[in-house]
């Protein structure tokens, strides 16, 4: 019994995080990172905005995400050690998920 309670906790406060997190205008941009001749998801690309220095790196499945990104227009750069790099302007609205 004692066990259950403190799951329920768990999820109320999981709940709570989010619904405070939904107040805030940042935005969100996610997405996969791909070999334009192969189309195979490339592992370890850099993706990030130089501006308000945010970036991260792709997961196993070429898969990225970047939130917290204030809502404006921003550069979106990518980069791996065996490609030229790349790069996009994108405009973000507030509380906006940009899915790429």
């Amino acid at each position: 019994m004692h066990g259950r309670g403190n799951i329920v906790i768990c999820l109320v406060l999981v709940a709570t995080v989010h619904a405070v997190q939904g107040q805030q205008t940042d935005a969100t941009i996610s997405g996969f990172v791909y070999d334009a001749d192969s189309g195979e998801v490339l592992i370890g690309c850099n993706v990030y905005f130089d501006d308000i220095e945010l970036g991260t790196t792709t997961n196993l499945h070429g898969f990225y995400s970047l939130p917290q990104v204030p809502p404006g227009a921003h550069t979106l750069k990518c980069s791996h050690v065996s490609y030229d790099a790349t790069s996009d302007l994108i405009t973000l609205s507030p509380n906006q998920a940009l899915r790429m």
